[in-house]
């Protein structure tokens, strides 16, 4: 990595590391406030979905800061990596909710419904698997 953006990686780091909570697990949503309380539990998912959501608008900082450096590949692969790493625990967060809602069988099937290519923040798109979207002249092939 460049010197030249080592200041903007490590503050989008510090951001993640204070943003960055373990997603709860069926269990968790089923032990929090009374039996039945969905508003306790929604609220509990609801934190943890600002946290995710707290940390994409950084890591949407970081990549606006990098400018053009964004296409290198130290920095593509840092983007995609934090993508998927936000997404994984997006995932979680949502398996935990369909399943605390409907049940084990549909919270092994919640990733399957939520998957997608990316973020397309602000400051662009950033997709889940660095230089993974084809040159525009090769997608015409």
């Amino acid at each position: 990595m460049p010197a030249e953006h080592r200041y903007a990686v490590a503050a989008y780091v510090d951001a993640r590391d204070r943003l960055t909570a373990v997603p709860p697990k069926v269990e968790e949503l089923r032990q929090h406030g009374e039996p039945g309380d969905t508003a306790a539990v929604h609220a509990l998912v609801g934190h943890h979905l600002a946290l995710l959501e707290d940390q994409l608008r950084a890591l949407d900082a970081l990549q606006v800061s990098l400018s053009e450096a964004r296409r290198q590949p130290w920095a593509s692969q840092l983007l995609s990596d934090e993508c998927q790493d936000i997404k994984e625990r997006q995932d979680c967060v949502s398996a935990s909710l369909v399943e605390y809602h409907l049940g084990a069988a549909a919270g092994t099937q919640a990733n399957l419904w939520l998957w997608v290519q990316g973020f397309d923040l602000p400051g662009g798109f950033i997709p889940l698997i660095a230089d993974s979207a084809p040159a525009p002249e090769a997608a015409a092939v």
